[in-house]
């Protein structure tokens, strides 16, 4: 079809999608969706559409943190979000506590109960 759209696109981290399209978008541009095929149609007798970028530049603004003002709500998932890579950072630098220093003394008797091989295991019988 004839059917030509330019847009803005935010890149961030969507985890194993490639594109989410927004309710607003859909509404907009009303197209056919074949939920088996997983395809949008615009027209029955159109091809689907197919959506192509420069990945150079997605990259390109992914890396340098750029958020395109503007952008409609359509993403597309190009590496990691800024955001969660601090969030890892912090995970990182965080201290892990034994059993010990987490539970009150006056439980230590119980230790085993909170180990991490009792949480992952039925109580017997």
């Amino acid at each position: 079809g004839d059917h030509l759209e330019k847009m803005v696109f935010t890149v961030t981290d969507i985890g194993p999608e490639d594109v989410i399209v927004g309710l607003d978008w859909l509404h907009d541009h009303n197209p056919e969706i074949d939920w088996d095929k997983v395809l949008l149609d615009f027209e029955p007798e159109e091809d689907p559409v197919e959506v192509e970028w420069d990945e150079a530049d997605l990259i390109e603004a992914w890396e340098q943190g750029v958020t395109l003002p503007g952008a409609p709500q359509l993403f597309v998932a190009a590496g990691h979000m800024y955001s969660q890579l601090f969030a890892e950072e912090e995970i990182k630098k965080k201290v892990v506590k034994t059993a010990e220093e987490l539970v009150p003394e006056q439980y230590h008797e119980f230790l085993k109960v909170f180990s991490k091989e009792a949480s992952e295991r039925l109580p017997k019988r």
